[in-house]
């Protein structure tokens, strides 16, 4: 997914959790905790990244 755009790559996020949320019959809270995970992994995982990505400067 590298060649998507921060953006892109959000939506494409978004629309998996929506899949999920809709084939295990999920709402609200429990989505934003999938949601809220999905951030602290990347803020693990990618730092410097999702650092740039939340200040807008973009690599």
């Amino acid at each position: 997914m590298s060649d998507q755009t921060p953006e892109q790559a959000r939506e494409h996020h978004l629309s998996r959790i929506r899949e999920y949320a809709v084939q295990h019959d999920l709402a609200g809270e429990d989505i934003a905790l999938i949601f809220n995970a999905g951030l602290a992994a990347a803020r693990t995982l990618r730092p410097s990244l999702f650092e740039q990505v939340a200040t807008g400067r973009l690599p």
